[in-house]
C-alpha cells in the first residue's frame, strides 16, 4: 500500500490519526473528524471536510472528481469518483450510495478503484 493509500485510509476510516491530535488547535477549529461525514460529502461531490482535515499534514493532498453518476431519473446507483494526488503518487477512490427519489442519497461504503479502458458496443 502506498504512502498516499495509507493516508486516505486513515483519514477515510478514522477521521485521521494525525488529524486527532491537532484537533482543536485554532487551526482546526472547523474539522469535523470523523472519517463517515468526510465520506459523506465526498459522495456527493464536495471535499470541504476533507480539505479541512488534510490541510496540517506536511503532505500536500489535493482531489478532484473525475467520475459521477446518479440521481434523478438514473436509477437508485450513485456515485462520486475522486482522483487524490500527493507529490509523483495517485490514487483513486470511489464514494458509493443509492439514490431514492422520495429522500436522498445514502452512504454506503467506499473503496480503492483503478481507471480501466473498456469497449463498448451499443446497438442503436
Amino acid at each position: 500500500m502506498s504512502k498516499l493509500d495509507e493516508i486516505l485510509k486513515d483519514v477515510l476510516t478514522n477521521g485521521g490519526s494525525y488529524e486527532h491530535q491537532h484537533w482543536r488547535t485554532k487551526e482546526m477549529t472547523n474539522a469535523v473528524v470523523d472519517g463517515e461525514e468526510v465520506c459523506k460529502e465526498m459522495l456527493h461531490g464536495d471535499s470541504g471536510h476533507f480539505d479541512e482535515l488534510v490541510k496540517l499534514r506536511p503532505e500536500k493532498i489535493s482531489a478532484v472528481v473525475v467520475d459521477s453518476y446518479g440521481g434523478e431519473d438514473q436509477g437508485s446507483e450513485y456515485y462520486h469518483v475522486w482522483k487524490f494526488t500527493m507529490e509523483n503518487e495517485v490514487s483513486y477512490v470511489r464514494f458509493d450510495g443509492t439514490y431514492a427519489s422520495h429522500y436522498g442519497t445514502d452512504y454506503d461504503g467506499w473503496g480503492f478503484v483503478t481507471p480501466r479502458e473498456k469497449t463498448v458496443i451499443v446497438y442503436e
